[in-house]
């Protein structure tokens, strides 16, 4: 890696009298170090630049399950250590009283109140960040299976 940065360097380099040494030779500094170009290096690129491939939708579709899949497992695992604070109960009326037994028995008007919030908050987050994954509902009526308007 190095060979090839002196070697850009060494053609890069102006061939004007502070370059040149005595010698004749072209000279660069490299870590408070004179080296004498040699014209006989070759310019070679660190590394080529590859696309990737993008696969059939099947194989795409597997790799991302499998991304996701490993993301949360690092979460998991983050929170099993403590380095992460665990995210709190998504209460829902249906598991009102399974998550809030006690409180939901003193005051379940509150605490139904309370969810109700709770959930309303969750679905205006969840609006807010994927605008364009939530079609409106002309757009489904006019859309079809076929691909066709």
């Amino acid at each position: 890696m190095q060979a090839t940065a002196l070697g850009l360097l060494c053609q890069l380099l102006p061939s004007s009298p502070a370059h040149i040494s005595a010698s004749g030779g072209a000279h660069k500094m490299h870590r408070l170090v004179g080296h004498t170009c040699s014209p006989s290096q070759p310019i070679v690129l660190a590394r080529p630049l590859l696309r990737r491939a993008r696969g059939a939708p099947q194989e795409r579709k597997k790799l991302r399950t499998q991304r996701r899949v490993e993301r949360e497992k690092e979460k998991q695992e983050l929170i099993r250590q403590g380095l992460l604070e665990p995210p709190p109960p998504k209460v829902k009326i249906g598991n009102l009283m399974r998550v809030l037994g006690e409180q939901a028995v003193a005051d379940p008007t509150a605490i139904e109140a309370q969810v109700r919030s709770e959930m309303a908050e969750r679905q205006q987050a969840r609006s807010r960040s994927a605008p364009r994954t939530h079609s409106s509902a002309s757009h489904r009526v006019t859309c079809t299976g076929d691909g066709s308007l």
